[in-house]
């Protein structure tokens, strides 16, 4: 039995099956275990060799350059898409616990709570298992960065670049930060706004991924609506 498989016949899968997706009305219908999919079929379409406009033509070189292989890429990020928010049908905003690698003591939000599940569900052999928990961990940092941005103006300083990448990728070479940032851009389904999305690419280049010669084209929103569209 495959990860994905292994990811879709446990009990976390079947809660997120029956848990009311929170980027959408209730009414709408659609489930956590929706979003899920549906992030899962935004990766493949990003990373397909057919694309969808010269963006992507772009974004595979780019990931050509960084040394990434598209069929590992959607691979590893595949289980990163179907396990980043499966956490929020047990997450409890307000309590602390155990983090479950470091041992100290965290809020127990949904990506920690997501990571419980991913370590849970993916067996120690699963190829790429250390970045697949480090994504599933980090998913939500470029939009809490870009949150602090709208606050404070402050953009993290390179250290704090730095650090992100290595907990992803411990070569530190910015294919940490290259893998988030394609995980980003698929994260998109149910987003009202997507502004985060550009400006932690952006951002991401110019503290950090430039020093590294590593890069990620910046999508326009049309972009972006295009790859919502062709995922719906």
């Amino acid at each position: 039995m495959d990860a994905e498989e292994l990811i879709k016949q446990s009990q976390w899968w079947r809660e997120a099956q029956e848990m009311p997706d929170r980027h959408y009305e209730e009414s709408a219908g659609v489930s956590l275990a929706d979003h899920l999919e549906s992030v899962h079929t935004n990766l493949r379409l990003l990373l397909s060799p057919d694309g969808l406009d010269g963006y992507f033509v772009e974004l595979r070189q780019a990931l050509a350059s960084a040394g990434l292989h598209l069929r590992e890429t959607e691979k590893l990020l595949g289980l990163v898409a179907l396990l980043h928010d499966i956490g929020k049908t047990r997450d409890d905003k307000g309590a602390e616990g155990e983090h479950p690698i470091t041992g100290k003591t965290v809020k127990l939000r949904h990506p920690v709570v997501s990571l419980m599940a991913a370590l849970e569900i993916l067996p120690e052999t699963q190829e790429g298992r250390r970045t697949v928990l480090a994504l599933v961990e980090e998913h939500d940092t470029p939009y809490s960065w870009y949150m602090q941005f709208q606050r404070s103006g402050q953009v993290p300083k390179r250290k704090s670049w730095a650090r992100l990448d290595r907990k992803i990728e411990p070569r530190e070479d910015g294919t940490g930060l290259v893998l988030l940032a394609v995980f980003k851009l698929a994260d998109i389904d149910g987003h009202e706004s997507v502004d985060d999305v550009s400006w932690f690419i952006e951002q991401a280049y110019a503290n950090y991924l430039r020093e590294k010669g590593r890069w990620v084209p910046v999508p326009s929103q049309d972009t972006i609506q295009r790859l919502a569209q062709g995922a719906s």
